[in-house]
This record gives structure tokens, C-alpha cells and sequence, in this order.
């Protein structure tokens, strides 16, 4: 999570491929088969050989990038009304009640 007007979350979407496998999930349904051990032992842990990589290395990041200049996801849940976390919040540390309280 990246708070603050400068920076951004993205989401990135695709159909499942065969072979698919690493920190997204492989898409079999089983989430226990995609914890950092697991994929540790099927070799999914190692960083990406540059040759492979979907970001090519001259696609440089702006200068302060990674400084956050708005309030700490901590603050953001602190600050959120206790209304909207009822209403929003059924798992109060789900995603979806951060994107709600953010």
C-alpha cells in the first residue's frame, strides 16, 4: 500500500496461463500452496534474471518515489469513522475495509 497523492496502487489483471505459478497464486483455488515457503520450494522465491523481467531496466523510478508524504496505513485505520468500519468492515483487516477507510 502506497499512500499519498504522488504515489498509486496498481492492479494488474490476466487470464490464467499454464504454468502459471508465484506470488499472485497459480490459480488452482488452494491458497496454502501459495505461501512464501511454498514457493520457495517450487523456486518461485529467487529475483527475476533481468532478461526476464517485464520492466526493462532503463524504465527508471522518479526521484522520491518511495517517500510517503501522506499518513501511514496505521493512521489512515486509526482516523477512519467507527461508522464506515461497521459498515465497510466485516474482516477488519481485509483490503477491502483499508480501500474503504483510505
Amino acid at each position: 500500500v502506497l499512500p499519498g497523492p504522488d504515489l498509486s496502487n496498481v492492479a494488474i489483471t490476466m487470464r490464467k496461463l499454464d504454468g502459471q505459478d508465484g506470488l499472485c497464486g497459480n490459480f488452482n483455488c488452494n491458497k496454502t500452496d501459495d505461501t512464501k515457503a511454498e514457493l520457495r520450494a517450487r523456486g518461485w522465491m529467487e529475483p527475476v534474471d533481468r532478461s526476464a523481467s517485464l520492466f526493462p531496466a532503463e524504465l527508471e523510478s522518479p526521484e522520491g518515489w518511495n517517500v510517503r508524504i501522506g499518513p501511514s496505513p496505521d493512521e489512515i485505520m486509526e482516523q477512519c469513522p467507527e461508522e464506515l468500519k461497521k459498515q465497510d468492515c466485516a474482516n477488519p483487516d481485509s483490503e477491502t475495509c483499508f480501500d474503504s477507510c483510505a
